[in-house]
C-alpha cells in the first residue's frame, strides 16, 4: 500500500491505518501505476481525508486481504483510477462476493468513449442497482466531477451508518430468551468487558494518555476537536463525565462508535472515560416508583427494523440517549443536522425513520440502570434520560404510520436477561480468579480473532513489566498461543519454551502454569502432525493438572479437548471417546451457556465415532458442534467450515454425493474469504469439492 507522495503536505496514509477506531466508511483507491493523480488534484483527494479512511493499491491481492479483515458493517467503496473496461470489470468480479462492497466509482483512461454504467450493473451479481442503495456504480472521465460525486456519497453514507448497530435484536417471539442464551457472544459482550474493566487499570495517567492519543489521531486534521481534547486534557473530572458525554464533541461520537462497532481494542483504549460515566449513571439513578414513558427519534437501516418483532429481545451497543418528551426525539427525525439523504417515504425505502417509546417501571425491573441526566446536560431543556451500557429490552408493540411515514416502535425494560448476565458474571469472575485481568483482556482479543493486535498488546506489557515480575512467564505463554494462532508454529515453540524455562524456577508450586505451557505445546506438535510428541506431552500437562487440584476449570477442560483430540490421531479411540464423555458432563455443570470449548468437544465427538464406524452419533455430534458454532462465531468463521468440512467426508462415506458437495462448498466458500489461498484447509476442500463433482456426474 502506497501514501500519497505527491507534496509534503500531503497525509501519510499508512500513519492513518494504526488508529483502533475505525471510520464508519472506507475508500480504497486502485491505481494504474502508469497514471498519477495531477498535483492540482491534490486539494480535491484531501477532502477525502476527513471524511473516511483512505488506502491506496496498485493491485489486487492486498486490497482482497482488507476486505477478508474488514468489519461486516464497514462500508467500503471501491475507486479505480484510469483502468479500461475490461480490467476492471475483471477486478469487480473478485471483490463483489464481499458484502461490505457499497459502491463502485471509475475513473475512465481519456478517450475511452463507452458508456460502461450499463455492462457494470448488469454484470452484478447481486442483481443490485444504484436506486436500491446496496450497490451502486459510476463511471467518470473527469477527476474533478467525481470527487464531487464521490464526496456527496461518502457524505450520506456515513449519515446512514451513524445508528448503524446501536441494537443487537434477538427476534423470535416464542423461543428468544433461549436464543439469547445461544447468541451469547452478541448479547452480552459489553457486560464481559463491563466485568474486565473494573478489574483492568482505568484511572491512571497512562489511561488518559492512551485514550487522548487515539482521540488525536483520529481528529489529526481538525482543529476544533483538537481544542476540546486540549481542553478535557486539562479540566476533565471523573465528577463531570455525563456532561462531557452530552457535548457534542469528540468524546461521545468516538465512544458510541467504539461501542457499536463491538471493537474490544479500542474500547479498551477508552476504559479511562467510560468507567467513570458507568459509575456517574449508576450513582445518578432513576429510583422512582412511578412508571414513566422515554422517546428516542432516529434513523435505522430498513433491514434493522425488519429485524423487530413483538417479543423480541433487543440489547443496546451503549449508551442508550431518550426523552421525556415526545416532541424532542421527533425533533431528530425531522431536522436531523447534517442528514443529506432521500427522506423516507414509505416502508421500502432503505432508511426508516424510527420513533421508540420505552417504558420504565422500577418495581418490575428493579435491575435497570437509567438516570435523568438533566441537571447535568448541556441541554437540560430536552431532559435526557441515559440508559447505562447493554441495557436489554423486550419489543411491546410496533406499527409503521403511513400517514407520517414513522415506525413506532414500544418497547420496555427487560428483567429476563438479568439472570443469564448473573451467570456470566460468575463465569467471568471464575475467570478472573484463574487468570490476570489484564492477560485475559489480550485473551479475548484472541478470541475476537484480533491476534496481531493481542501480539502487540501482550509484547507491550513484557516492555513495561520489571523483568522478574510474576506475569512475565504468563506473558510468553500468551504470546505463544497468538503466534500457534497464526500458524507460526517456529515462533510458538521458542516462546513456550522460554515460558517453561521461567516457570521451572517455580515448581512445584507453579505445577497448573507449567501445565498450561506444557498443554500448549503439545496442541503445536498436534498442528504439526506430530501425534506422538503430542500425545507425551499432553499427559505430561494432565500430570501437573493433578498435582494441583482434581476438580476441573475451563483450562482443563479445554485440555481434555487436546488430548482427545491426540488421542484421536494415534487411533487410540475409545480413550478419546471416554474422555469425550466426560468432557460434555464437566461442560454442562461448569459453564453458563454454550461455549466454543463445548463446540469443540461435539467436533471431536464426531470424528471419533466416525473414525469408528458410527456413522449415526457422528453426524448428530457434528450437527451440535454446527449449531453451536453458528451461535457463538462470526457467519464466516473458519471453526464453522471445518465442521462443514468433516460433514461433508461422512456423507460422502454414506454415498450421498449431493449432501457432500452441500456442506463441502459451505467450507470451501468460507475458506476462500478467509483463508490464504494456500491453506491446507482451503486446498483439501476444493480437491473434495473436485471428487465430489466427479462421483455426482458418475452418478447421472
Amino acid at each position: 500500500m502506497d501514501c500519497i507522495n505527491h507534496s509534503k503536505g500531503i497525509c501519510n496514509l499508512k500513519s492513518r491505518r494504526t488508529l483502533s477506531i475505525g471510520h464508519d466508511v472506507s475508500l480504497i483507491m486502485i491505481e494504474n501505476t502508469s497514471t498519477l493523480l495531477n498535483p492540482e488534484d491534490k486539494d480535491l483527494y484531501l477532502g477525502f481525508l476527513d471524511e473516511c479512511f483512505v488506502f491506496r493499491y496498485t493491485d489486487l491481492p492486498p486490497c482482497i486481504k482488507y476486505f477478508k479483515k474488514a468489519s461486516s458493517r464497514e462500508h467500503i467503496i471501491l475507486l479505480f483510477l484510469a483502468f479500461d473496461k475490461s480490467n476492471v470489470q475483471k477486478m469487480i468480479s473478485q471483490l463483489d462476493q464481499y458484502e461490505q462492497l457499497q459502491a463502485i466509482f471509475i475513473l475512465l483512461p481519456s478517450g475511452n468513449e463507452n458508456n460502461v454504467q450499463h455492462e457494470m450493473n448488469k454484470n452484478n451479481d447481486s442483481g443490485c442497482s444504484s436506486e436500491t442503495g446496496v450497490k451502486l456504480i459510476k463511471s467518470f472521465y473527469e477527476w474533478k466531477l467525481l470527487s464531487t460525486n464521490l464526496h456527496q456519497h461518502i457524505i450520506a453514507a456515513k449519515n446512514n451508518l451513524k445508528n448503524a448497530g446501536l441494537f443487537n435484536v434477538c427476534s423470535s417471539p416464542e423461543r428468544a430468551l433461549r436464543d439469547l442464551r445461544r447468541e451469547l457472544g452478541s448479547f452480552v459482550w459489553t457486560h464481559t468487558f463491563r466485568v474486565l474493566l473494573v478489574a483492568i487499570p482505568h484511572n491512571s495517567q497512562e489511561a488518559k494518555r492512551q485514550m487522548l492519543q487515539e482521540c488525536r489521531k483520529f481528529y489529526k486534521r481538525n482543529p476544533f476537536q483538537n481544542k476540546k481534547i486540549e481542553e478535557f486534557e486539562k479540566t476533565y473530572q471523573a465528577s463531570n463525565a455525563i456532561r462531557w458525554h452530552t457535548e457534542p464533541c469528540f468524546l461521545s461520537t468516538l465512544v458510541n462508535r467504539t461501542l457499536r462497532s463491538e471493537n474490544v481494542h479500542a474500547l479498551y483504549l477508552f476504559r479511562y472515560f467510560i468507567f467513570d460515566l458507568c459509575a456517574s449513571i449508576a450513582e445518578a439513578r432513576y429510583t422512582h416508583a412511578t412508571p414513566i414513558s422515554v422517546y428516542r427519534g432516529t434513523i435505522l437501516r430498513r433491514d434493522e427494523v425488519e429485524q423487530l418483532r413483538i417479543g423480541s429481545l433487543v440489547s443496546t451497543n451503549g449508551f442508550l440517549s431518550s426523552s421525556r418528551f415526545l416532541e424532542v426525539a421527533l425533533s431528530f427525525l425531522c431536522s436531523d443536522p447534517g442528514f443529506d439523504m432521500q427522506i423516507s417515504r414509505n416502508r421500502n425505502d432503505p432508511e426508516q425513520f424510527s420513533l421508540f417509546k420505552i417504558g420504565i417501571d422500577i418495581n418490575l425491573s428493579p435491575d435497570v440502570v437509567v438516570a435523568d441526566i438533566s441537571n447535568e446536560s448541556r441541554m437540560p431543556d430536552e431532559s435526557e434520560f441515559l440508559f447505562d451500557l447493554g441495557t436489554t429490552f423486550i419489543v411491546t408493540n410496533i406499527f409503521y404510520d403511513d400517514q407520517n411515514f414513522i415506525w413506532n416502535i414500544q418497547m420496555t425494560v427487560s428483567n429476563q436477561v438479568a439472570q443469564l448476565n448473573c451467570e456470566y458474571d460468575s463465569y467471568m469472575r471464575e475467570r478472573l480468579s484463574e487468570t490476570n485481568a489484564a492477560i485475559l483482556f489480550g485473551r479475548m482479543l484472541a478470541h475476537l480473532s484480533e491476534y496481531s493486535l493481542a501480539i502487540k498488546y501482550f509484547q507491550r506489557l513484557i516492555r513495561v513489566l520489571p523483568i522478574e515480575h510474576e506475569d512475565r512467564p504468563n506473558l510468553h505463554y500468551q504470546l505463544a498461543r497468538m503466534y500457534r494462532f497464526l500458524g507460526k508454529h517456529n515462533q510458538a515453540i521458542h516462546y513456550f519454551r522460554c515460558a517453561k524455562l521461567l516457570q521451572r524456577r517455580g515448581l512445584p508450586y507453579n505445577s497448573y502454569e507449567y501445565g498450561m505451557t506444557l498443554a500448549g505445546l503439545g496442541t503445536v506438535y498436534l498442528e504439526l502432525n506430530d501425534s506422538k510428541q503430542a500425545v507425551r506431552i499432553l499427559e505430561e500437562a494432565s500430570v501437573c493438572y493433578n498435582l494441583v487440584s482434581r476438580t476441573y476449570n475451563t483450562e482443563t477442560i479445554s485440555h481434555f479437548n487436546r488430548l482427545s483430540y491426540a488421542y484421536y490421531l494415534e487411533k487410540q479411540y475409545e480413550r478419546a471417546l471416554k474422555l469425550l464423555n466426560t468432557t460434555l458432563v464437566i461442560y454442562k455443570q461448569k459453564m453458563p451457556a454454550d461455549h466454543p470449548g463445548h463446540a469443540q468437544t461435539y467436533h471431536n465427538l464426531g470424528l471419533v465415532n466416525r473414525a469408528m464406524g458410527n456413522n449415526d452419533e457422528a453426524l448428530t455430534a457434528f450437527k451440535e458442534a454446527l449449531r453451536m458454532r453458528q451461535a457463538l462465531l462470526a457467519a464466516n468463521y473458519p471453526y464453522i467450515a471445518r465442521t462443514y468440512f468433516q460433514m461433508g467426508l461422512l456423507f460422502e462415506e454414506c454415498k450421498d454425493y449431493d449432501a457432500a458437495l452441500e456442506y463441502t462448498r459451505k467450507a470451501l466458500n468460507i475458506q476462500e474469504l478467509k483463508l490464504p489461498s494456500n491453506h491446507n484447509e482451503l486446498i483439501l476442500s476444493s480437491e473434495l469439492v473436485g471428487r465430489l463433482l466427479s462421483k455426482t456426474n458418475e452418478t447421472m
